[in-house]
């Protein structure tokens, strides 16, 4: 033997038997470890979908948000619009009015009442004519 070589000491130098190695063991450390590696992924997967799931639900609830606003926005501005058009609708048709031209005529009908009025009354006043005679 060589200094370099290594040392190498078996269980039959020191005059004990080898004994075969158990695979029941090794079959259960695998069995195990590939269980919490099934434990371990699982969590993982399910963690991983809980985060998806909590995004989806967060993005559906702000674009649902942003619909809504929308739309309020744009009823908001088909009734400013159409509050608009009404309006100036109104004051179109009450700068085409003639305001002398319905005082005078409003005047006019309201002393053709009065005088219809006042001649019923002159009616009822006068003594009967067939009375006096």
């Amino acid at each position: 033997m060589s200094d370099k070589e290594p040392l190498k000491i078996t269980l039959e130098d020191l005059g004990e038997e080898e004994k075969p190695a158990s695979t029941e063991p090794t079959r259960n450390k695998l069995l195990d470890g590939a269980a919490e590696a099934g434990h371990k992924m699982t969590d993982a997967v399910r963690d991983s979908a809980l985060r998806v799931t909590r995004k989806i639900a967060d993005t559906t609830g702000e674009a649902t948000s942003r619909g809504a606003e929308a739309m309020r926005d744009k009823v908001s501005e088909t009734i400013q619009a159409q509050s608009k058009a009404t309006t100036d609708a109104v004051e179109a048709r009450l700068r085409e009015i003639d305001w002398k031209g319905e005082a005078r005529k409003s005047a006019g009908d309201g002393l053709q009442w009065l005088g219809r009025q006042l001649e019923e009354l002159a009616d009822k006043l006068r003594p009967d004519e067939k009375k006096g005679e």
